[in-house]
């Protein structure tokens, strides 16, 4: 499995935080960079030998569930938003996989993550939602990551 890293996602924020005219706080305009730490580690290594996300599904929901509400960057114009979904997406990408969604969707269920306490948006309704829009390449030559 192919993993993005924190200098991977803290660039894909500076260029979408770049592209709809945020403001970027340097070097690299995280708020909580515990946050992001935790959540590549929890991803990649298990815990105890416990994986506690195991598939690739799973392992993506965190990643966005955690930008978004652990508040990973300065929120320049929705940039904690903007980079899960497209870190999330991306991460799918390099593993084989695409998501059915259309940017509609994809805006619904962001904001859904971000008001979560307030919407009943679970953990399981996002990763039921990537299950149902998960589809296989079968022919992957895209890259991704720089």
């Amino acid at each position: 499995m192919i993993f993005p890293t924190r200098e991977i996602i803290v660039e894909h924020n500076r260029i979408i935080i770049d592209s709809t005219i945020g403001f970027f706080v340097p070097p690299e305009n995280l708020l909580n960079s515990d946050g992001l730490e935790w959540v590549l580690e929890i991803i990649q290594y298990p815990l105890f030998g416990i994986n506690p996300y195991p598939t690739l599904v799973e392992k993506a929901a965190i990643l966005v569930w955690t930008i978004i509400n652990d508040h990973v960057f300065i929120d320049g114009n929705n940039g904690n938003k903007r980079t899960a979904m497209f870190i999330m997406e991306t991460f799918l990408n390099m593993n084989g996989f695409s998501l059915e969604s259309t940017t509609t969707e994809m805006v619904k269920i962001a904001l859904n993550i971000a008001n979560y306490r307030k919407d009943s948006f679970t953990f399981d309704d996002l990763t039921t939602w990537i299950r149902n829009g998960l589809r296989y390449y079968s022919n992957l030559n895209i890259v991704f990551w720089p």
